[in-house]
């Protein structure tokens, strides 16, 4: 049966008794798309989506910004348990508390282990992460809640969050890493590559990108792609050169004997260069020169040895001035030649 869709007819059914767009437009085998677009052209104001639903709302209560601060905020209560109260569905609540700009917690940590009273204290939480250092993650499993949540109330308090890799590892070299002035010695003039200034600085290579373009310190063009005199470290090709005759295996050993089989530079054994044996460095880069010099050769760890390729001036000077002034051959400290900020 066809009704006569007229201002009165919805005036009755939808205002009067409270009938939603789906039934009248069953009455009046439509769709509801119809029956809305009808009361819009009789200028009939619609209810939200959620009312429509539940004539019963309490809406005293859900429009009460003072009540919904103290169950959701003072009580600890759920959008679920005020939902109840309110006679609607969760989803409403959660709308009511953004319209109302009430913090609205992550529902995972919304459970009775929750530590509130720690969660809630400004200067516990300063003291944890600004202090101690404790990342988000560390500071969730203490309160027993999630990360997400850490981090809502950190900016709630107006605490300045880490960046990502910082959080994550609290132990990095801030001070090294934030001296603009080493940082241009690593990777300036040493040629030193991301990666080894993040393991210096104990930090990941992300980390050290982001401080150069911090500190406008031009990064160089990655050599990937690039072989033989396209290469910004090609010599000339010399590693193409033989060695001299002598240097064999067995000058090698004794070599690495020498010096305790231990790097001239770090100092790290064979045992921590992952169980390989150490390298055996030309000091003067010369391999032709006849090893004739007792000090012309120096066990270096995997590390270290590729550190002493790339800037070969300021490593020939540096071990050669070592050498000068030390009558014993001691294993060197490199911190003794990082600038001071």
């Amino acid at each position: 049966m066809t009704v006569l869709i007229n201002k009165d007819y919805l005036i009755q059914k939808y205002i009067v008794e409270k009938k939603s767009t789906v039934k009248i437009a069953k009455e009046c085998n439509c769709s509801s798309t119809l029956i809305n677009k009808r009361l819009k052209e009789f200028k009939i104001q619609t209810r939200d989506k959620y009312t429509c639903k539940n004539i019963l709302i309490r809406q005293d209560l859900l429009n009460d910004k003072s009540f919904l601060e103290d169950k959701y905020i003072n009580k600890n209560k759920t959008t679920k348990e005020i939902s109840i109260k309110c006679n609607c569905n969760d989803t409403l609540v959660s709308q009511k508390l953004r319209e109302f700009n009430i913090s609205k917690l992550y529902i995972k940590t919304r459970n009775k282990n929750v530590n509130y009273e720690l969660l809630n204290n400004k200067e516990w939480l300063t003291q944890k992460y600004i202090n101690e250092k404790l990342s988000p993650d560390k500071i969730s499993e203490i309160v027993k809640c999630n990360s997400n949540t850490i981090r809502d109330k950190l900016k709630e308090f107006n605490i300045e969050l880490r960046d990502i890799y910082t959080g994550q590892n609290p132990d990095m070299n801030t001070k090294l890493l934030y001296n603009k002035k080493w940082l241009k010695q690593k990777y300036v003039i040493e040629k030193l590559s991301s990666s080894i200034i993040a393991n210096i600085c104990n930090c990941s290579e992300p980390t050290v990108l982001k401080t150069l373009n911090r500190f406008n310190i031009n990064k160089r063009e990655s050599p990937i792609g690039k072989s033989g005199e396209n290469h910004p470290n090609w010599k000339g090709g010399i590693s193409f050169e033989p060695y001299c005759s002598k240097f064999n295996n067995q000058l090698k050993e004794q070599v690495r004997d020498k010096f305790n089989r231990k790097c001239f530079l770090c100092g790290k054994s064979e045992r921590d260069n992952n169980n390989r044996k150490l390298h055996v460095h030309h000091v003067d880069y010369n391999k032709s020169q006849g090893c004739g010099y007792k000090w012309s050769l120096i066990p270096l760890c995997t590390s270290c040895h590729m550190k002493t390729n790339g800037n070969r001036y300021y490593w020939f000077n540096l071990l050669n001035n070592y050498w000068l002034y030390c009558n014993e051959i001691h294993f060197l400290n490199l911190d003794l030649f990082i600038l001071e900020g």
